[in-house]
């Protein structure tokens, strides 16, 4: 498969998705994967859009292979943080949140983990 094609497929995928065109976007997505199933854009995309089509459980799994394929990849763990605080799952989502505040990651996104840490702080005091 063309790396160059795959990225612009990639980038689609995105618009696709940015449109509001889920199935569309989901499509393109599965077939980069179906050629590079590494293509990190790809799978990170799709676990984005499975988290925001509310498909949590295969957008953890995507999001969590994007972790495994790139460590560092800020807005993959962001991403499974915000899909576990919509499961309950507080602890795991804490340790996504608390990892991301480190400045090594992206400002925008460690400023986004930091407000979500405080928001959970705020709801597990309200729970007491």
């Amino acid at each position: 498969a063309d790396p160059l094609n795959q990225g612009l497929r990639v980038s689609y995928a995105d618009l696709l998705a940015d449109a509001g065109r889920a199935a569309d976007a989901e499509a393109e997505y599965r077939r980069v994967l179906n050629a590079r199933s590494g293509d990190v854009s790809a799978r990170l995309g799709l676990g984005v859009l499975l988290a925001r089509t509310d498909r949590l459980e295969p957008a953890i799994a995507e999001l969590s292979r994007v972790l495994e394929l790139a460590p560092a990849e800020d807005e993959a763990r962001f991403e499974r943080a915000v899909a576990y605080v919509r499961q309950g799952r507080l602890a795991e989502a804490r340790a996504g949140f608390e990892r991301l505040d480190a400045p090594a990651t992206r400002p925008d996104i460690r400023q986004a983990a930091k407000s979500r840490l405080a928001a959970l702080g705020r709801e597990t005091r309200s729970r007491r």
